[in-house]
């Protein structure tokens, strides 16, 4: 098993940042399919109340409790500001950077 998958194996809570609210962006299918999965999702989105019936903070250090893991949907010049953000707030789990997201340099897209 590789790194990627025991983190997803072992993580339950999982921050999602930069969650969209629309079915087609791939924010929305990863974490779709991670609650579908028996994941407790956390959207991180300024611009939305609610996303796949969870509240949704507007950004990280607004998130009330522990996550597990942080699957962020940004600008590859952007996430190591949210790492950093994730580690002071949080100071635990792991950080899986722009997976699904071409804009952070993932070929996985």
């Amino acid at each position: 098993m590789n790194t990627e998958e025991e983190i997803l194996n072992s993580s339950r809570v999982v921050a999602v940042v930069e969650l969209s609210p629309n079915p087609n962006r791939p924010s929305y299918g990863v974490a779709s399919y991670l609650k579908g999965n028996g994941n407790k999702i956390i959207p991180v989105n300024s611009e939305a109340g609610e996303i796949l019936g969870e509240t949704s903070y507007p950004d990280f250090s607004s998130i009330p409790e522990s996550v597990d893991a942080v699957d962020i949907f940004r600008r590859a010049e952007e996430v190591p500001t949210i790492v950093e953000e994730a580690i002071k707030n949080r100071g635990k789990g792991s950080v899986d950077a722009g997976r699904g997201d071409k804009r952070a340099g993932s070929s996985s897209g």
